[in-house]
């Protein structure tokens, strides 16, 4: 009987655990969720649980530092909370530092896992957008490359009535001027010398 009743108890603690570890999970998305469309705090994120998962036993990668201008500038509240849900939890010695102190990783596991799924969701949304923009593009450049410009104008020369009349006034005139100049031109005499008139008595 006692026997039973160890193992009933254990069986009540390991459901009580296992709710547990559901709820945190639970909170864990939500907090994650928050944050889905901010990359570089997802990725600070990742190498935190990273670095507690890499070297269990070092304390200084279970710590983090709040007031380091890095997780000043890429976590902010929402990435705070994400901590938070991880298991990070307030330093005893100091509020400004954030410290992992459970023996239980199996929530950070989770998190990595699933911070990898949104970053790898992101890039390829982040891929799909840069294509699609880049389709555009080229879209725009084949249509303005293909419209069709209108011919230059052919530039013609008449001849008018006015001007073809004046090229024959004018080649009138010419004609004149020679004939006029013909009559006025004076007949030789065959007398080309005073030496040779000769005197009559």
């Amino acid at each position: 009987l006692l026997k039973d009743k160890v193992v009933s108890t254990e069986k009540v603690v390991e459901e009580t655990a296992n709710a547990q570890d559901d709820d945190d999970v639970a909170r864990l998305d939500e907090a994650l969720e928050a944050i889905q469309e901010q990359p570089e705090t997802l990725q600070m994120l990742q190498m935190y649980a990273t670095h507690v998962l890499s070297n269990p036993s070092k304390i200084r990668y279970r710590k983090i530092y709040t007031s380091n201008a890095s997780y000043r500038a890429r976590i902010g509240p929402h990435g705070q909370n994400v901590l938070l849900a991880m298991k990070f939890t307030p330093s005893d010695q100091k509020k400004t530092i954030l410290e992992y102190r459970g023996d239980k990783f199996d929530i950070l596991h989770h998190a990595v896992d699933k911070m990898k799924a949104m970053l790898s969701s992101s890039t390829t949304t982040v891929n799909k957008k840069k294509k699609n923009e880049t389709m555009n593009a080229n879209k725009t450049i084949m249509a303005a490359t293909t419209t069709t410009t209108p011919p230059a104008a052919t530039t013609t020369t008449t001849t008018t009535p006015a001007a073809t009349t004046t090229t024959r006034q004018k080649e009138a005139c010419d004609d004149n001027d020679e004939d006029a100049q013909s009559e006025s031109t004076p007949l030789h005499s065959n007398i080309t010398n005073d030496d040779d008139v000769l005197d009559v008595a």
